[in-house]
């Protein structure tokens, strides 16, 4: 049991103290990232290769959604030319049903000017990544 207790004491201190380094590390390494990105975004660079890396640098595109917005414009049509409330994209906890709306859209049961206005109820979500790979 002792031998354990000093396993367990020398585990807990070279753990705390490399965890220490790793968090220092990743500070710089978070630092570094930023100016790199800074600096390949302004001189609009996609790659840059030295003698030991390769760095890339692109921006990520996602579409987050405004549910509430999404919501608010699929009631809204639905009730003028239905004149009910009963939408069937749209579920009891008022959430977007995206297969039933997805597959309304599909067999064109969905006008245009309406998909104009679906399409305004999503944001781009822009993320510049950097990836730096060892030299082959």
């Amino acid at each position: 049991m002792k031998d354990k207790m000093v396993d367990l004491t020398n585990l807990v201190n070279d753990f705390g103290a490399n965890n220490e380094k790793l968090k220092e590390l990743k500070k710089v390494c978070e630092g570094k990232n930023a100016e790199i990105k800074e600096i390949m975004s302004t001189e609009k660079l996609s790659t840059f290769s030295t003698d030991q890396y390769n760095a890339s640098y692109i921006i990520k595109e996602s579409t987050k959604v405004d549910e509430d917005r999404l919501l608010e414009v699929l009631k809204k049509d639905w009730t003028s030319r239905n004149g009910s409330m009963e939408c069937p994209y749209i579920k009891k906890r008022e959430y977007v049903d995206s297969d039933a709306l997805e597959a309304a859209i599909y067999n064109s049961q969905i006008d245009k000017d309406l998909l104009i206005e679906i399409k305004n109820c999503s944001t781009v979500i822009k993320t510049p990544t950097l990836t730096v790979k060892k030299t082959k």
